[in-house]
């Protein structure tokens, strides 16, 4: 299978709403599956320790 090929094929599964193709071709085996879109996670704010008061003295 030539490279144009292979690139209609990802180009069709991309806009179609299927989520995996297999196509043989003589002795050629394609597979194409598309992975659902990944969400990055926002790392969130380290926050400031709280303050330590300090021990009252003796008396």
């Amino acid at each position: 299978m030539d490279l144009r090929k292979l690139k209609t094929l990802i180009d069709l599964v991309a806009e179609s709403g299927i989520s995996e193709l297999e196509v043989t071709e003589g002795e050629g085996k394609v597979r194409i599956v598309k992975a659902p879109p990944q969400v990055m996670a926002q790392p969130m704010p380290m926050q400031a320790a709280p303050a330590i008061a300090a021990a009252p003295a003796p008396a």
